[in-house]
C-alpha cells in the first residue's frame, strides 16, 4: 500500500521544499532555474498564506526511502459557473520522479486530492494537462472539459483561456456545468 502525506501550508519542513524544488524542475521546460531559489519561492509562497482554511492550499505526496518521489498540489479556487460561484479543486504540480514511474505513486497522489472531490468538499476538479499525460487522468475518470475556460478578471483579454497546456480537463463525481467557466484568476 502506498502512503500519501498531506502537507498543509503553511507547515512545511524547509527539507522538503528542498525535494519539492528537485522535482519540480525536473517538469520544468526551462531547466536553468536554480533548485535553491525556487525553493525559496515555493516555501515563501506556501507561508505566507492568511486566507480562509476552506481555500488553503495543500501538496499530496510519497516518499519512497525518505525522499519525495511524487506530488500533486490542491488548489481550492472560488470559480463562476453556470450554476453560480462554486469551490472546485484546481490540481496543478502533479509529477513523480522517472526513478519511479510505473510504480502507482503518480495515480496515489492524484487520488488523493480526487478523494476530496468524491467526499464533496469540492463541486470538481478543474486542471490543464498535456498531450502525453492526457491518458493518464482519463484512466482516473477524468474528462476534457470543452466549455469555454476563462478568467474575467485579465484586463487584458477577460475572454482568454487562463491555461497554458493542450487540454483543459475536469473530474467530478456529479455532472459538470454546463458552459462557461471562470476560474476567476490566472492559471496554475
Amino acid at each position: 500500500m502506498i502512503r500519501v502525506e498531506t502537507l498543509m501550508a503553511p507547515d512545511i519542513a524547509d527539507g522538503d521544499f528542498l525535494q519539492l524544488a528537485s522535482l519540480i524542475r525536473l517538469m520544468l521546460r526551462d531547466k536553468s532555474r536554480d533548485e535553491r531559489e525556487l525553493a525559496e519561492s515555493m516555501r515563501q509562497e506556501w507561508s505566507s498564506y492568511s486566507g480562509p482554511p476552506e481555500l488553503q492550499g495543500r501538496r499530496f505526496i510519497v516518499r519512497d526511502s525518505g525522499r519525495i518521489v511524487a506530488n500533486a498540489d490542491l488548489l481550492p479556487r472560488k470559480m463562476l459557473t453556470s450554476r453560480g460561484r462554486e469551490l472546485a479543486a484546481g490540481l496543478c504540480a502533479v509529477i513523480s520522479h522517472p526513478d519511479v514511474r510505473g510504480r502507482g505513486f503518480g495515480k496515489a497522489v492524484v487520488r488523493a486530492a480526487f478523494d476530496h472531490v468524491d467526499s464533496g468538499d469540492f463541486s470538481f476538479a478543474l486542471f490543464q494537462s498535456r498531450d502525453d499525460a492526457r491518458g493518464f487522468y482519463e484512466k482516473l475518470g477524468c474528462h476534457v472539459v470543452y466549455s469555454p475556460v476563462i478568467n474575467s478578471r485579465n484586463d487584458e483579454d477577460p475572454e482568454e483561456n487562463p491555461f497554458w497546456e493542450e487540454w483543459v480537463m475536469s473530474y467530478s463525481i456529479a455532472e459538470m456545468p454546463d458552459g462557461e467557466i471562470d476560474v476567476l484568476g490566472p492559471g496554475y
